[in-house]
């Protein structure tokens, strides 16, 4: 994968619905999703707020057809599929109903690429360890 620049800053808009003990529950503009995710940042709910979603994968595929959705509707994120909007490093930003930061694997095995490589443009399938985290943006 080769590096690319990028204006897409990977930012997800949301409303919280509940934060406590390092848990969030956002509820994803425009989207009925509601995002479980570990937070360490002071939220409190009704709060309006800018961040990273972050993922981490445990399998990537590049596909050929399908919409852009991450499942389930309402949980910790377990499937993100879209478009890749940049490849940062060792993350993708995808566009799955909103930015989700994907962290890619280390191992090659953990890859399916009959479609290409990931990068700008493709459409990525990729199955999450489970885990998944906000950063709130600054300012």
């Amino acid at each position: 994968m080769t590096m690319q620049a990028t204006a897409h800053n990977g930012l997800t808009r949301g409303t919280v619905c509940s934060a406590a003990e390092g848990k969030l529950v956002l509820a994803v503009d425009n989207t009925n999703y509601e995002l479980y995710l570990d937070c360490q940042a002071p939220l409190t709910a009704g709060q309006r707020v800018r961040g990273k979603v972050v993922v981490r994968a445990r399998k990537v595929w590049t596909v050929s057809a399908g919409g852009s959705f991450i499942t389930p509707l309402a949980g910790k994120p377990l499937v993100v599929q879209g478009i890749v909007k940049a490849v940062q490093g060792k993350m993708l930003i995808v566009q799955a109903g909103t930015p989700m930061c994907v962290e890619l694997p280390e191992e090659r095995s953990a890859f399916d690429m009959k479609n290409g490589e990931p990068a700008s443009g493709v459409m990525v399938n990729v199955t999450t360890s489970g885990a998944a985290r906000f950063e709130l943006a600054d300012g």
